[in-house]
């Protein structure tokens, strides 16, 4: 056990500041957690180079960046739950990217367009590609069981305030429930290209109540997702690097990491900082 000086006051108040305000507070907040969370974990621990570390927050730390506040050190994953992450380690690896569902939707009635959402839908393997009316909650509930990887570019809304079920912007709504209800047996891995997929509602920090923790619980062994908005400008390029780095990488994790890395000398953390890996 690793003491930390840190109350449920003040990470509470962090974690609000930092969320009305990701991009002013980005850098203040990774040195906040670096001094506080990250950097006495780390120290303890002391891992070699390159090491995998898992977090399982609760509470406030939830929709904190922890991975991004110890970057140089280790490769970071979260796990919503010890035993989702004991579930995921038990299924089978994944093997190569094959036959993907990708669901894209550049164009959503009443929010704004994804005008990078084509480039990034076009760099992935060939697949299985359902766009516009096509992208509709029941297509995609059926096709899932019979894909092993999933991509999704969209919009998406979190259950942060609790007035509703976190859920992909499709043609309609693809929630957080009809999601969690699948049992997928050869689910392998789902990159969410879409905002807020990893934050849960606020009165439930301590539950996987959030999109990619309901892929996860579906039974997809990988799962990427996002802490806040993303960029449309930028999702394409992490898209690609992803999954040019997965071939060789030694994990989704790894080739997640590698990629982000590469986008920090030319962009600030609130951009390269909301990709995070659940999974093994």
């Amino acid at each position: 056990m690793v003491p930390l000086r840190l109350t449920l006051g003040e990470a509470t108040q962090r974690a609000l500041r930092f969320r009305a305000a990701v991009a002013e507070r980005a850098g203040e907040t990774l040195e906040w957690l670096r001094t506080a969370v990250t950097g006495p974990v780390l120290d303890v621990l002391d891992p070699p180079p390159g090491s995998r570390l898992w977090w399982v927050p609760t509470g406030p730390l939830t929709t904190l960046p922890l991975h991004a506040a110890g970057a140089d050190r280790v490769v970071s994953s979260y796990a919503p739950t010890v035993r989702s992450l004991v579930t995921a380690w038990q299924a089978p690896p994944a093997g190569p990217v094959a036959d993907p569902l990708v669901v894209g939707m550049p164009t959503t009635p009443g929010l704004p367009a994804l005008p990078g959402v084509p480039a990034e839908t076009a760099a992935l393997p060939p697949g299985r590609v359902l766009t516009g009316e096509h992208a509709a909650r029941r297509v995609v509930l059926d096709a899932l069981p019979h894909h092993s990887w999933a991509h999704f570019a969209c919009h998406a809304v979190s259950a942060a305030d609790g007035s509703a079920d976190g859920h992909l912007v499709l043609q309609d709504q693809l929630t957080v429930s009809d999601i969690a209800r699948l049992r997928l047996d050869h689910a392998a891995l789902a990159y969410l290209s879409a905002c807020d997929t990893g934050v849960p509602r606020e009165d439930l920090d301590d539950e996987a109540l959030h999109v990619a923790g309901a892929f996860q619980m579906a039974g997809f062994r990988h799962v990427i997702g996002t802490l806040w908005s993303i960029r449309d400008s930028l999702a394409a390029e992490v898209a690609a690097g992803f999954y040019a780095r997965l071939a060789t990488a030694d994990d989704a994790a790894t080739a997640l990491h590698e990629t982000v890395r590469e986008l920090r000398a030319a962009h600030g953390p609130a951009a390269w900082a909301p990709y995070i890996h659940f999974g093994p």
